[in-house]
């Protein structure tokens, strides 16, 4: 049985899979970066585990925020509540690439609040500019694109029947 996780800051999604089983729910984001573990463990604790139908063997979280130490904080926080299960957490890019590329070589992006890219070598991401943060570089996030069509309006720049 194997609990697939995919989360940003906003929402997570959960699925919970097998051969002939599959079950799948939504929860507030968990971005270790933001998120004290005493947060992440009474979410798990109080609204993910009572969802699950049954009890995973092995947990693949990828996630916004997952990079270098708040890797390992994640995997012991997720081992809390899945203590018998194989537990790994990974980057929402390289969860990306993984969807993207499958095993082939590739260039995977993420456009949006959190906007991202990297180059992936069909297994791992082998090269990625940092994304800059949320003031820097969220090139895809409605706040940017909010700023540069209202920009665009007040200049005169949209045609008419847009404006």
């Amino acid at each position: 049985m194997l609990l697939i996780v995919d989360s940003g800051s906003t929402k997570t999604d959960w699925k919970l899979v097998d051969k002939t089983f599959e079950f799948s729910f939504q929860t507030m984001g968990m971005n270790p970066f933001y998120m004290k573990d005493e947060e992440i463990e009474k979410e798990l604790k109080n609204v993910v585990v009572p969802k699950l139908e049954k009890i995973p063997d092995k947990v693949f979280f990828y996630g916004a925020g997952i990079i270098s130490e708040q890797k390992q904080r994640m995997e012991k926080v997720l081992s809390i509540s899945f203590p018998n299960a194989e537990v790994k957490a990974e980057s929402d890019l390289l969860a990306a690439a993984r969807a993207l590329c499958g095993k082939q070589k590739g260039i995977a992006c993420i456009m949006g609040t959190g906007a991202n890219s990297c180059l992936y070598d069909g297994e791992n991401i082998i090269d990625n500019i940092p994304p800059l943060g949320f003031i820097q570089g969220d090139e895809g996030s409605g706040a940017v694109l909010g700023k540069k069509l209202i920009s665009m309006y007040l200049k005169r720049e949209l045609p008419k029947h847009i404006a």
